[in-house]
């Protein structure tokens, strides 16, 4: 049983974002992303981190792409390069609702979405 989750107040200069897709609201995701990266002040990526769900066994933490972005200026170049690195590194399951293609075209351009707003809310300062 899960009694507390403790989450860390994000740093300044750091912006995340959540998305997915899924058939219906509320059906498990035909794939899912979570970004989150962190500025220096002149505004280069410190840190990236990409995470997927349902692209794999289990969670999957893109390593390669979070680290391609690392002392970049995040831009639409470095996010269209982030979206095709993170194609290659999932192996999703396919299923009824999407085949394997199907889910890592998703994932790309989730990807492109999720680190556009999460470096829009980094360059804010949230």
């Amino acid at each position: 049983m899960l009694a507390e989750v403790d989450l860390p107040v994000a740093p300044p200069n750091s912006g995340a974002c959540f998305m997915e897709l899924s058939r219906r609201r509320g059906d498990f995701a035909i794939i899912g992303i979570a970004a989150m990266v962190r500025l220096d002040a002149e505004g280069r990526c410190e840190e990236a981190r990409i995470g997927l769900c349902n692209a794999g066994d289990g969670p999957v933490f893109a390593t390669q792409t979070s680290a391609s972005l690392i002392g970049q200026l995040i831009g639409t170049k470095e996010i269209d390069e982030a979206a095709n690195l993170v194609r290659g590194e999932i192996d999703p399951g396919g299923n009824v609702h999407a085949s394997k293609d199907y889910q890592r075209h998703v994932a790309g351009v989730l990807t492109s979405r999720a680190l556009k707003i999460a470096n829009e809310r980094a360059q804010r300062g949230h």
